[in-house]
């Protein structure tokens, strides 16, 4: 149990230095994903709206997907403005508005999931646990308290607002993927 104590301590010093060593370069690729997130989330925002109802007889945009592009093309503004008033990137900012854009997707889709319908499951939320760890380059313990805390709203939305069956799986599936992502970080930080 001592050995296992010290290997978790050597790796959270190794994790810290990196973090500061790699400081300007990892604010860099971040600042780099983001203006590609942006844009992109955006783009498959406005595909889907436009799909979806093709696909699904009689479903219409709710609010919460007419605001989501909005305030997605809000954060890319804000990272556009950003990139051009700083010629050297401070990685505290950078991290800022890279958490912020997790928290925009975080709102938006448990909204659209919990919210939609009381008889619709979830269709995003546990892809989003999944790949939103990958995105950027953040410390593991502030990157998984954001994740934590956004699924535990969204478990308490599901226990309110859907049917029991659904909010039942929507529960399990939501602490299932919220797992996933302990591992996803862990591995990229490796």
């Amino acid at each position: 149990m001592h050995r296992l104590k010290q290997i978790l301590q050597e790796d959270i010093q190794k994790k810290r230095a990196y973090f500061q060593e790699a400081a300007q370069e990892i604010a860099e690729r971040n600042l780099k994903m983001l203006k590609l997130l942006c844009p992109l989330t955006i783009l498959l925002l406005i595909l889907f709206i436009s799909v979806t109802p093709l696909i699904i007889r009689g479903w219409h945009p709710t609010p919460q997907h007419l605001l989501f592009l909005p305030a997605m093309f809000l954060l890319f503004l804000l990272t556009t403005f950003y990139e051009k008033q700083q010629p050297v990137h401070n990685s505290f900012q950078i991290s800022a508005l890279c958490y912020l854009y997790e928290a925009v997707l975080f709102i938006f889709i448990i909204l659209i999931d919990a919210l939609q319908s009381p008889v619709a499951p979830a269709s995003f939320m546990p892809v989003l646990f999944i790949v939103l760890p990958t995105l950027f380059i953040l410390p593991f313990h502030r990157n998984y308290s954001l994740i934590f805390f956004f699924e535990v709203i969204y478990v308490i939305l599901v226990f309110l607002y859907k049917s029991p069956d659904v909010g039942q799986s929507g529960r399990v599936t939501g602490v299932q993927t919220c797992a996933l992502p302990i591992c996803m970080i862990f591995l990229i930080l490796l």
